[in-house]
């Protein structure tokens, strides 16, 4: 049986599956607990291939506490049709093992919604948000990752609202072994409208957390310019925020500055002063040296000195990528300007 389940969900396997589904017939029910040499029963087997029609009849000949059984890793019959992308094995599994199977952790901590959630099965995330609640959101892999981790990471955007609207802020600040919270991930994937709700619900603490990179989530949504993001963790981390390097000895701004970021460049000079805008990396570069750096690559010319004031700078850069470095440039002597300004008187 394992192994005409296992064929049967190859190409051409009908065969295997008919020919399964007779033997089922004619063997004790029993058979169908038979757990191989990995711990699994033929019904992990089917559920694995997608063969949906075989994990019935194993149920039936079996009961419904088969689907309770676990491998030696700790997996259920639901842990590997969500990990194989079976979204109809899922829900077949889920309307007879309900919370109780839905809360089974495998040896690596991971639950169901873990592997759906990495799977991208938003309608079945859904579904076994609808059981398991916020108790089903706080298991935590030995990666130490909720499935809000696992959804961020995916990039499933309505999935990861459903569970912020369930877990809240707790489950937002929860860190993974690597350090990253769900907003690093969501940082990470671009994914700027769901970064700024992120931040809403979980404000300060959450934007404070670094990971083993030693970057927060602004120095990656800065790396991504996510602009309207950046700015919103910028007014809620504040000045705190902005002056945490990375092993580099980088701090945002440095970043900001890389990526031609002028308006983003402005706006963190003024949360984060004097000190941010002289803060060296380990090359001993500002941010204006690296932007200086980066417009004499493309080209340009940077030994005018711009006594331009910040409220005469465009707020947003050139979609020229030189434009946007040399406006850049410009906004950061502009502000360079301002400070010896404020020196001399």
């Amino acid at each position: 049986l394992h192994w005409l389940a296992e064929r049967g969900g190859a190409p051409g396997g009908q065969g295997c599956r008919d020919l399964c589904a007779e033997i089922l017939q004619m063997l004790p029910t029993n058979v169908v607990e038979r757990q191989d040499s990995g711990g699994k029963s033929c019904l992990h087997i089917a559920a694995e291939q997608g063969l949906e029609d075989l994990c019935r009849r194993m149920i039936l000949e079996g009961g419904n506490s088969l689907v309770l059984l676990q491998a030696k890793d700790g997996r259920t019959c639901l842990h590997w049709a969500a990990g194989s992308g079976h979204s109809q094995i899922c829900q077949l599994m889920l309307q007879i093992g309900g919370v109780e199977l839905l809360m089974v952790q495998a040896r690596d901590g991971w639950t169901a919604l873990h592997w759906a959630a990495s799977s991208g099965l938003d309608e079945i995330c859904f579904e076994m948000l609808a059981l398991g609640k916020a108790d089903l959101l706080q298991l935590t892999g030995v990666d130490r990752a909720t499935a809000l981790h696992k959804a961020a990471w995916r990039g499933s955007e309505e999935v990861c609202r459903a569970m912020l609207a369930v877990g809240g802020a707790d489950l937002c600040v929860m860190q993974g072994s690597d350090g990253r919270t769900c907003l690093h991930w969501a940082a990470e994937r671009a994914l700027g409208e769901l970064c700024q709700e992120m931040t809403t619900v979980a404000g300060r603490e959450v934007l404070m957390c670094i990971d083993e990179e030693g970057q927060t989530c602004l120095h990656i949504a800065t790396a991504r310019c996510l602009g309207d993001a950046c700015m919103q963790m910028i007014n809620a981390g504040g000045r705190d925020l902005l002056l945490i390097q990375d092993p580099d000895g980088q701090t945002s701004l440095h970043l900001a500055a890389q990526q031609g970021l002028t308006h983003l460049c402005a706006i963190m000079v003024t949360f984060g002063g004097r000190r941010l805008f002289t803060m060296a990396d380990k090359r001993q570069k500002t941010a204006l040296m690296l932007a200086e750096q980066l417009l004499a690559a493309k080209g340009g010319d940077v030994s005018e000195t711009f006594s331009r004031s910040m409220s005469a700078l465009p707020r947003s850069a050139s979609t020229a990528e030189g434009g946007v470095t040399r406006a850049c440039v410009e906004q950061l002597k502009a502000m360079e300007l301002q400070f010896m300004v404020q020196d001399n008187d």
